[in-house]
């Protein structure tokens, strides 16, 4: 029998996104399976992963607002903007404060464009950026337009790294796609003239998936083993953000067929479809006069 559907992952710290596809996909003895937003290795949390036909919604919810838990030192600054680099420089925390660091990164709360790290997987002329960075080549980075839409639970300590002297600040971020939480930690500290290197990251939260209920590889392994599947599948059509149409058993007919239908005073646009009896059937779009065509079949 085939498996479709989203499985909420929790990756753990010292994989990939692609590993940890992998391993689900073993678990589930799946043939096709995909990731909705990379996770570095040294990041953890929510993972959906798309089992099946499932893929074919990837990029949509890809498009879902995230939220982490970071926890950054401030003090000091690495090659990658995070713990797994090489530090570059060590900067005097001696003047610096709670007082000083809470307005700084909610500063940073709102539209801004923001530059990816050189670590990073982002393409240039078609070589990943992390490529040029290995070679030492300089390459030109353009910036992205991404948002912050809050900073709370700001905490900050004195601690030490490795005898350097920091300031350890973590706070809760919610985000859109695209951004590089390593990146915002680097530019914190470069608005604090102090440095600063992304010390640990978690997601909590991608769309609709929540970290209380997300599953380790190890729970899925044990679900897959023991028949019960369903209870950790999610739908395909109840994790999609779009307004619905419900086709009867003859349009469905005519929509597999590739042929258009008339909806009648409905907006153009991207809907959901599902059958009258809730069945989801796939997502298609709405022309200007109201002729419906299939986009993607999710069934």
């Amino acid at each position: 029998m085939s498996i479709n559907g989203v499985i909420n992952l929790n990756k753990r710290k010292g994989i990939s996104s692609f590993r940890a596809v992998k391993e689900v996909m073993r678990a589930l003895n799946a043939s096709k399976a995909g990731h909705t937003g990379t996770l570095d290795p040294a990041a953890e949390g929510v993972l959906p992963v798309c089992i099946g036909k499932a893929t074919r919604i990837s990029e949509y919810l890809m498009q879902t607002k995230k939220e982490y838990i970071v926890s950054m030192y401030i003090g000091l600054e690495t090659d990658t903007y995070d713990l797994e680099g090489e530090i570059t420089a060590q900067k005097n925390i001696e003047e610096i404060n709670q007082e000083d660091i809470e307005p700084v990164v909610n500063s940073f709360v709102g539209v801004f464009m923001q530059i990816p790290p050189i670590y990073s997987a982002i393409k240039v002329n078609g070589k990943k950026l992390y490529e040029y960075a290995r070679k030492g080549e300089r390459v030109e980075i353009k910036p992205r337009e991404i948002e912050i839409y809050y900073v709370k639970n700001i905490v900050c300590k004195n601690t030490e790294y490795y005898g350097n002297k920091v300031i350890e600040a973590s706070f809760t971020v919610g985000c859109s796609k695209g951004t590089y939480i390593r990146s915002l930690c680097h530019d914190i500290g470069v608005r604090l003239n102090s440095g600063c290197a992304m010390a640990s990251l978690t997601r909590t939260a991608t769309g609709v998936f929540k970290i209380e209920e997300s599953y380790t590889i190890d729970e899925i392994k044990a679900a897959a083993d023991e028949n019960r599947l369903e209870v950790l599948l999610k739908d395909s059509g109840n994790l999609l953000e779009l307004p619905l149409i419900n086709l009867n058993k003859y349009q469905i007919e005519e929509y597999f067929n590739g042929r258009k239908i008339f909806i009648k005073g409905i907006e153009k646009g991207e809907y959901l479809i599902k059958s009258t009896i809730g069945e989801t059937i796939g997502i298609g779009t709405v022309d200007e006069n109201g002729l419906l065509k299939s986009r993607k079949r999710l069934l």
